[in-house]
């Protein structure tokens, strides 16, 4: 398997001169750009986190749910993945870097979904304010993350520290009665988000698709359990939760 990635890789090596152009797998079209670690996984694998969205994607339509929030959203992968449900009536996206709402935004055009999603340039915490965010500048803006809640040791030079602006999402949002599905991938400010978002998860049916490593997975159980979240499944540091 190993072989043929760096195979694939080879192939593709002309990307790197053109820098971005437009694919199409499974019948979505992406702009993408080489330099980018998930574009290449989308130019040479075929996808990017395939078993999380195709979960992600069952447990939506099971449950028949009619929101998607996607928190964290880059260049809009699992957007554009579940917007193909059919039940889905409502979908907005939270993205704070730059260079990801703009692969964003033509993603959404590409698809013709610009009318139909709402992309909000903005991070998910629980305050409303400003905060320091630290936006990779090297191989992969996923990496990017909010300063304060960074988790991981960096290469330092690979990130640039700048001002995000970031609001709870029970400001943005409210929403009673509703079915709904998240994915919550942070960084790290996963906690954070949540707290932003309570009134949200206890006055609907919710299921969570959180990123969340070894480190800070406890106080993010803890967090959820409490509030009457239990988990239904997880693939590695994805887990999934719900409260009915």
């Amino acid at each position: 398997m190993k072989f043929i990635y760096k195979l694939k890789r080879t192939l593709y090596r002309g990307f790197k001169r053109d820098r971005f152009r437009v694919i199409n797998r499974e019948g979505i079209d992406y702009l993408v750009n080489y330099k980018n670690s998930i574009d290449r996984k989308l130019i040479v694998d075929g996808g990017y986190e395939k078993e999380q969205i195709a979960c992600l994607m069952q447990l939506a339509n099971k449950h028949k749910c009619t929101i998607f929030y996607d928190i964290g959203a880059n260049i809009g992968l699992y957007t554009l993945s579940l917007s193909r449900l059919p039940l889905l009536k409502k979908i907005v996206a939270f993205e704070p870097l730059p260079a990801n709402i703009c692969q964003f935004k033509a993603n959404l055009l590409l698809n013709k979904l610009h009318d139909i999603v709402g992309l909000k340039a903005i991070g998910l915490s629980d305050y409303s304010g400003d905060i320091a965010f630290l936006g990779n500048t090297g191989n992969s803006t996923g990496r990017s993350r909010v300063k304060e809640t960074n988790i991981n040791v960096l290469d330092e030079s690979k990130f640039e520290e700048r001002v995000i602006q970031v609001d709870r999402l029970d400001n943005l949002e409210e929403v009673k009665g509703e079915l709904i599905v998240i994915k919550i991938d942070v960084e790290g400010h996963e906690l954070n988000a949540l707290r932003g978002m309570e009134n949200l998860l206890a006055d609907n049916r919710c299921i969570l698709q959180i990123e969340s490593y070894d480190i800070n997975f406890p106080e993010i159980d803890s967090y959820l359990t409490d509030k009457g979240y239990k988990i239904i499944s997880n693939i590695g540091v994805d887990r999934y939760y719900s409260n009915f």
